[in-house]
């Protein structure tokens, strides 16, 4: 019996921590990013996975405060994304970024370079400014 509720019980711990590594994404520092951009969104591109809404903001810059081969004038693009609500057993159980930008928006962003591209800093990874159009 007491083996039994030994074994009961390291598997409802085990179980317990796999879900813990699971629920949240670890809130990000924007001191931490390896870019900080102010600039006009230029265009969103958007797509579906099967958990998640990911975006692809293209920023026109303005200026750099952060952040190395890149300069004013030039294009910007981060990734962002937006989880769809009910669909279960994905990688992060978060809402996504707090802020999905519109065309026509002055932006500060805060984004780091994570697995092969820029992606904003989670979950607050962009302030928008005065001087929006969008």
């Amino acid at each position: 019996m007491q083996k039994t509720f030994a074994i009961l019980s390291l598997t409802v711990l085990a179980a317990v921590a796999a879900e813990a590594a699971i629920a949240a994404r670890p809130v990000q520092s924007r001191a931490r990013a390896d870019y900080v951009i102010v600039g006009t969104v230029n265009a969103v591109y958007a797509w579906q996975t099967p958990g998640y809404w990911q975006y692809l903001v293209e920023l026109k810059v303005e200026t750099v405060e952060r952040g190395t081969d890149v300069g004013p004038g030039d294009f910007f693009r981060a990734f962002c994304y937006r989880r769809k609500p009910g669909v279960n057993s994905l990688q992060f159980d978060t809402a996504g970024h707090t802020l999905i930008p519109r065309e026509g928006q002055r932006l500060k962003v805060f984004v780091l370079r994570l697995r092969g591209r820029n992606e904003g800093v989670y979950p607050d990874w962009a302030e928008v400014l005065p001087g929006s159009q969008g």
